[in-house]
Parts: structure tokens; C-alpha cells; sequence
């Protein structure tokens, strides 16, 4: 699955309502879950201003039964600038954390050069965050900020990329930037393990969920984890080889046949000279 950053091409208001001068994908699940093992493999997008993420999360406007709920949040995110690290964070009930839960990971690979795992079990006594599927951090949360609790709300998990420019580090893209994900797995319940559950397939029960794409209010069907991509640049790409296509066809390949068909229709019209006809002066 890839999430792509590039610039705005609608054409109206009516198209995009946030009328931002770029754009991009998000990927949420189509329920909402708690405790338990969240992990993907995945590729983020290496530019200054760029964050990569992926995350669980229930919000004001995004809750199970469409309830208002406060901010809950356990977070893995990339900063474009820096891709030997990662930061980790969480967020229960809104609380103003102002980054004080957030731990820098640090990596000895360049993340946005090759696939790797990334994952976090989710407890009611803590959360640990894993690298191909080893150790990195555990947090088990304070009086200021304590764990997120399902019982409070469970939490969509989500993909996503954007650009921040929280201190004008996004400069001009020039060309689309992608963040690749894949094989994203989740095991149910306080007793799983990470790197134990089996990759997801389409369901509607809490063991498994089917990640959909969701922009302007809308879900669209289900996507595999097959790597594909493909960009703005290429889609008119290819609908200018169809179109062109399209045209050789009408106005060479079909005007041809055409015209056989015409040349054998006159032929079998006329009249064949007998063999033995005299011709008389």
C-alpha cells in the first residue's frame, strides 16, 4: 500500500474544501479496537517537514458510536528530516502531555531505504513499542499520563502521511513523495505477542479488520498489502497512451478494415469478363 504527498490539483472549491496547497492519503481501519499487538512494515517518506506515521486513534469527531470523545492516541511517527529515528507517543483523554511522553528511538539503518517492523502491544499496564519485532521501549504511563483505557474508547488504527512545516523545514516537493506500507498484522487481547499473529485479511470481527481508504468522508473498498504505486504524473501518463491508442484504432486499424471491406464489396459487384467472350471492332 502507498500513501502519496504531492500537490493540489483540484480544480474547484467543490472538489476539496480545505483548498490546501498539497495533498495526501490516509488508511484507517473500518472498526475500532484496544488491547492488544498493532504492527506493520513499512518505508517513510525521507524529507524535511514530512511526518510518516502509523497510529491508533479516537477524536471528537471519530468514536465508535459517534459519540463526542476526547483525544486518545498511541503513536509511531517519523520526522522526514531524520530517518535513523522515530519518535513514540500517546495521548488518554486529551491530556496536555506537550511532549513530554514522547521518546526519541533511535535506529543503526536508514528507515526509508528498506522494509522494516514496527509494532506496539497495548495494556492496561503499559505499552511497548518494538523494531522488527525486538524491545525498544516500554512506557507504563503516570498520574499526569496514564495508559489509554478501550473502556474510555477503543481506537481506529491508522496510516498516514502529511507535511508539518512546524518549524518551515517543507520546502517544495518538485515530484511526489510516497510512503510505502505492507503486511500490516493486529492480535486481540492483553495476552498477545508480537511477530505471533498471522497478516490480516477483509473481516468484521475483532480478531481481524480490513484497512480501507478514507477521504472526503467516504470509505472506499478494501486494498490489499500488495505494494503498489502510482502517481499523478503516470495516471496522465497512461491516460494519454489510451487515448492515443484509442485513436490509431479508430482512425488507421478500423479505417483500414474498413476500406478492405469497401474494395471486396466493389470487386464482388463487377461483372467478370468471360473467358471465351469475342470481342467484335
Amino acid at each position: 500500500m502507498s500513501i502519496i504527498l504531492d500537490k493540489t490539483i483540484w480544480a474547484s472549491p467543490k472538489e476539496y474544501r480545505y483548498q490546501e496547497e498539497y495533498t495526501s492519503g490516509e488508511l484507517r481501519s473500518t472498526g475500532f479496537y484496544g488491547y492488544g499487538c498493532y504492527e506493520v512494515e513499512m518505508k517513510p517518506v525521507a524529507h524535511p517537514g514530512v511526518t510518516t506515521a502509523f497510529f491508533t486513534f479516537s477524536g471528537p469527531n471519530d468514536s465508535p458510536d459517534g459519540a463526542p470523545r476526547l483525544h486518545n492516541e498511541i503513536n509511531i511517527q517519523f520526522l522526514g528530516k531524520d530517518m535513523k529515528s522515530f519518535q513514540t507517543r500517546y495521548w488518554t483523554n486529551d491530556d496536555a502531555s506537550d511532549g513530554h511522553d514522547a521518546t526519541t528511538i533511535q535506529l543503526d539503518y536508514q528507515a526509508n531505504k528498506e522494509f522494516h517492523k514496527y509494532g506496539f502491544k497495548w495494556s492496561e499496564s503499559s505499552i511497548e513499542w518494538y523494531v522488527d519485532r525486538k524491545l525498544v521501549h516500554t512506557s507504563k504511563g503516570s498520574a499526569a499520563y496514564p495508559i489509554p483505557n478501550p473502556n474510555d474508547t477503543t481506537h481506529r488504527i491508522m496510516m498516514n502521511t502529511w507535511p508539518t512545516d512546524d518549524t518551515n523545514e517543507f520546502k517544495e516537493l518538485g515530484h511526489p513523495l510516497t510512503a510505502k506500507y505492507r503486511n500490516f498484522i493486529f492480535g486481540s487481547g492483553q495476552d498477545c505477542k508480537i511477530g505471533e499473529s498471522k497478516a490480516l485479511e477483509s473481516s468484521t470481527d475483532e480478531k481481524s479488520t480490513s484497512i480501507g481508504i478514507w477521504m472526503g468522508g467516504s470509505m472506499l473498498p478494501t486494498i490489499s498489502t500488495t505494494d503498489v504505486s502510482i502517481s499523478l504524473n503516470e495516471v496522465i501518463t497512461l491516460c494519454f497512451v489510451l487515448l492515443l491508442v484509442s485513436y490509431m484504432y479508430s482512425t488507421y486499424i478500423k479505417g483500414s478494415v474498413c476500406a478492405r471491406k469497401a474494395s471486396l464489396k466493389v470487386q464482388m459487384m463487377t461483372p467478370k469478363r468471360p473467358k471465351d467472350a469475342i470481342h467484335v471492332v
